[in-house]
């Protein structure tokens, strides 16, 4: 059977992308690559829309695995004041960005990027959030979103 979603490399690639503890981080890098190798070896074969998502998984990776892990620090949030106090960007917009949002991000090498939000999880550490640009993927912080974009940009 050749189910993307219940492929064990896919499993692998999102419990690095959800894992919130830097002594886990490196394995589960490591095991995600291992499964990725593991389905490229397999008898079955791999069709388009599958080794296109293991290639950007790939890519996705290797930059992951290049950058130092970056557990986001809990903040106290700023409030929209009537007074029109700087806050971040969504709050003195007054809303927040969800799921499916474009949004500029700066990455933890400081390079400014186009996203869109994928995923926003919860753990341990606090609020988290997936990004998707070039064809890769990025955990980020909320601090981190530095503009909200229109859905043409």
């Amino acid at each position: 059977m050749n189910s993307i979603p219940l492929s064990e490399w896919r499993t692998c690639f999102a419990a690095v992308l959800f894992e919130a503890d830097q002594t886990r981080f490196k394995s589960r890098i490591a095991d995600a690559l291992r499964a990725i190798d593991e389905r490229l070896k397999s008898a079955e074969q791999i069709g388009t829309i599958e080794r296109i998502s293991i290639e950007s998984a790939q890519r996705s990776l290797a930059e992951m695995e290049r950058e130092p892990f970056v557990a986001p620090r809990r903040r106290v949030e700023k409030t929209v004041t009537a007074n029109g106090k700087d806050g971040p960007v969504a709050e003195r917009e007054g809303r927040r960005p969800g799921v499916g949002s474009r949004v500029r991000v700066t990455l933890s090498s400081g390079q400014a990027v186009a996203a869109e939000i994928v995923v926003i999880f919860t753990a341990s550490t606090g609020k988290n959030i997936l990004v998707s640009f070039d064809n890769r993927f990025a955990r980020v912080g909320r601090e981190q979103i530095v503009d909200r974009m229109s859905a043409t940009a």
